[in-house]
């Protein structure tokens, strides 16, 4: 064995600091660099709200660093989100850029414009009616404006950019209009404009859920998938399926995405009413339109409950044999109670609880049975319901029984008083009330031996019993 003095401490104590300093350093290095390269840059605005994973970095910076509140934003920087996490950045003309989760953009300002490059991901913008944004795709440019609407609303715009390159605008609130080299193009509420050489309106599809309202599915063990099914109208890049617990989509239980249209959803939310709908994405991930609004229902199929053996049960069988104890026998009674859902039963019983010593299983649509002759030992027992279609609920309670033989002693055999008894009856012209008419038979009777059985041999009778 391996042992350190104290210097050898010291020096390992050491090492794992300098470690620990480098390391924190790969994380943040603005005590190994001076931020005035950084400074030397416009400050465009500064973070007013974060969630989660959000990190900044400029970009004469190679390593980024958490983002806070009040932190300033400069010329270049860029700003990542995570896994459901969220910034919000307040530009110097008043408006104000919010990123969604897994979102990448770097900002560039030239000449009081400011330039969006938006990398991947969900970006929601607020703007004031003279603000103008550029907005960078591939090699094109976009410029985005506010305008002053019916209402006085103000411009809010949501922008969504693939990882592929496809980029997607969708006007909010208020009013704006998007403008290339070639044309401009007012923006309608709600309607999804692709960002490309030319301004296409994106699909606007019409989704029906082709299951039945209401519907009820049996899941055999939670997290089962449920079979989703629905049609669109047109070809729809990808798919949304949302699935949660209240109406409003609050309460999310479960939501995933597939290009095609069916989906099967690992629910692992339990029994209980679910309400779901169907959203179809452009390849970018607007939003082009939603169906309707349905419910289903999920029940789980039940485990039969054991009723016998009993839980850590105990069984001693009386016996009265020659037979050696290890060689001895017997069955004892399995039994359970039926669920509505089982049209049979699968029983197994094994030498160990991990069931990998099978001694018998059967299939059966019985409620008890009797297990095989068994010798003493200890043995678990459980049970599953299986439907029509082969499938099987999840086990029940494991249950333990433990088998013993109880040999009975034989008693100790009465004693004779004598061992040979000599009679001879006196002839008849003698006999007397008080003659002896048979002869006297006397034993010791054992302890606990209440019933003799008495046998007469004589050499002309072998065998007689009285």
């Amino acid at each position: 064995m391996l042992f350190m003095n104290r210097a050898d401490k010291i020096f390992l104590a050491i090492a794992a600091l300098i470690v620990a300093i480098f390391s924190y350093f790969l994380y943040d290095d603005s005590l190994l660099f001076n931020d005035n390269t950084e400074n030397m840059q416009a400050q465009i605005g500064n973070v007013l709200f974060t969630k989660k994973d959000v990190r900044l970095k400029s970009a004469s910076s190679f390593a980024w660093k958490t983002a806070r509140k009040k932190v300033d934003v400069y010329q270049k920087d860029s700003i990542f989100t995570g896994e459901g996490s969220e910034v919000s950045i307040e530009l110097n003309d008043g408006s104000i850029i919010n990123l969604k989760e897994n979102s990448l953009v770097t900002f560039n300002s030239l000449n009081g414009e400011m330039t969006l490059d938006l990398k991947y991901g969900d970006f929601i913008g607020q703007l004031n009616a003279n603000s103008k944004l550029k907005v960078t795709a591939g090699k094109e440019e976009y410029d985005l404006k506010g305008a002053t609407s019916a209402n006085n609303e103000k411009t809010v715009l949501q922008l969504n950019k693939s990882r592929s390159g496809q980029l997607d605008i969708k006007l909010q609130h208020g009013a704006a209009a998007v403008k290339t080299k070639n044309q401009t193009k007012t923006l309608e509420k709600d309607r999804s404009i692709s960002l490309a050489n030319k301004l296409e309106e994106a699909p606007r599809p019409n989704i029906k859920l082709l299951l039945a309202n209401n519907v009820t599915f049996k899941q055999l063990r939670n997290g089962d998938d449920l079979p989703l099914v629905w049609s669109a109208s047109q070809k729809v890049p990808q798919f949304k399926v949302e699935i949660a617990r209240n109406s409003s989509f609050t309460d999310m239980a479960w939501n995933g995405r597939t290009t095609k249209e069916e989906l099967g959803a690992p629910l692992r939310a339990g029994e209980g009413e679910f309400f779901w709908r169907v959203k179809a994405l452009s390849a970018s991930g607007q939003e082009l339109n939603t169906s309707a609004i349905q419910t289903f229902k999920v029940a789980h199929l039940q485990s039969p409950i054991l009723l016998a053996p009993e839980q850590h049960q105990s069984l001693t069988l009386e016996v009265s044999t020659d037979t050696a104890p290890e060689n001895l026998k017997s069955t004892f009674k399995i039994a359970w109670q039926p669920t509505k859902d089982s049209k049979k039963y699968h029983y197994q019983i094994s030498e160990n609880v991990q069931f990998e010593k099978i001694i018998k299983e059967q299939l059966l649509e019985d409620v008890e049975v009797l297990s095989p002759e068994l010798t003493k030992g200890e043995y678990f027992v459980r049970v599953r319901g299986e439907l029509n279609d082969e499938a099987f609920s999840d086990w029940s309670e494991v249950h333990s029984l433990k088998m013993d033989f109880h040999l009975d002693e034989k008693p100790a055999a009465p004693r004779l008083v004598k061992n040979k008894i000599e009679f001879t009856p006196p002839p008849a012209d003698q006999r007397k009330p008080s003659s002896d008419f048979a002869p006297t038979l006397a034993w010791e009777k054992p302890v606990g031996i209440s019933d003799f059985k008495v046998q007469k041999v004589t050499q002309n009778d072998a065998d007689k019993s009285y």
